[in-house]
Parts: structure tokens; C-alpha cells; sequence
């Protein structure tokens, strides 16, 4: 009888036993899941909060991108129309310059400057070039080049920095292509 007591006694421990450990098994299996399910709704949310903000600066980068758009087709425009502005200006100054000179430089002035004492003529130059900046470029350019070498000469004498101007308005007058 005693073995039959232990026997049972074995059996309920045993039963006891593994009623223990599928019960904590199960536990254990469910607090692993809700382990699991906490830890896999934080990275959800993380995930979505992440996608949230690049959403929110990806918004951002294409409003960016518009304005940028919308900048370079005005700078295109304006820089056509500052082109085609540009060229009318061009051709305006050269209609310009033409009739400045066709005008206002008849032969006998230029056979004046090329008779007249070098001194004279800078003393002349100098005083022109103040109330006439662009009248002693065109007589320089129509008179011979030893005379007007002769004028400058003169004129540095008297006053360095007219000269300088003038010779220099000269060369550019040159450089410009209004020279035929």
C-alpha cells in the first residue's frame, strides 16, 4: 500500500509537474508574443512617424523645386528681354554715332585741327572735352594719326588726365567697330 500511496503520490506530483510547465510554457510563449507585439508596435510607430517627416520634407523639397522652376523661367525671361534690349541699344548707338558723325564733322573742321598748331589744338581738346566728351574721340579719328599723336603729345603736358581719357575714349572708339 505504501508503494500504491507513493506511486500516486508520484503520479499527482508528476501530474502537477507538467500542468506546471505547460501552464508556464503557455506563459512564457505569451509574454515572448506580447514582448513581441509591443516591440513590433514601437517600430510601427516609429516607422510611421519616420515616413511622416521624410512625407513632410519631401512637401517641402518639391515646393522648393516649384520655386525654383518658377525663379529660372523669370530669370530666363528677363535675361532675353535684357538681350533683345541690349541689341536695340547697340544698334541705336551706332545709328547714333553715325549721325553724330555725319553731322557734326564737316571736312573744313578736320582740315582746322590738321593746320592748327599741335598746343593749340590740345588747348582746344581740353577745353571741348569738358562740355563735349565726344567730339575729340571723332575729330581724333578722322585726323591723321602723326597729327593726332601730335595733339595728345600736347595735351599731356597740360593736363595728364584728360589726355589719358582721351586717348583711351580713341582706342575704345576703335575697338567698338565704329571705325569703317
Amino acid at each position: 500500500m505504501r508503494n500504491k500511496t507513493i506511486l500516486m503520490l508520484l503520479s499527482v506530483v508528476l501530474s502537477i509537474t507538467l500542468v506546471y510547465f505547460i501552464f508556464a510554457k503557455n506563459e512564457i510563449n505569451n509574454n515572448e508574443e506580447n514582448a513581441n507585439r509591443i516591440i513590433s508596435t514601437k517600430m510601427i510607430k516609429e516607422l510611421a512617424n519616420e515616413r511622416a517627416a521624410l512625407k513632410k520634407k519631401e512637401l517641402e523639397l518639391k515646393k522648393y523645386k516649384r520655386n525654383l522652376e518658377s525663379f529660372e523661367s523669370d530669370l530666363n525671361k528677363k535675361y532675353d528681354d535684357y538681350l533683345k534690349k541690349n541689341k536695340i541699344l547697340e544698334k541705336r548707338e551706332l545709328e547714333f554715332n553715325k549721325k553724330l558723325e555725319d553731322t557734326q564733322l564737316d571736312t573744313k573742321t578736320i582740315e582746322s585741327y590738321e593746320t592748327i598748331d599741335p598746343e593749340q589744338a590740345a588747348l582746344l581738346m581740353q577745353e571741348m572735352y569738358k562740355s563735349e566728351p565726344t567730339l575729340p574721340p571723332l575729330i581724333m579719328r578722322k585726323i591723321s594719326g602723326k597729327k593726332a599723336g601730335k595733339i595728345i603729345e600736347a595735351l599731356i603736358e597740360l593736363d595728364t588726365k584728360t589726355s589719358a581719357k582721351l586717348a583711351k575714349d580713341v582706342l575704345n572708339y576703335f575697338k567698338s567697330g565704329k571705325v569703317k
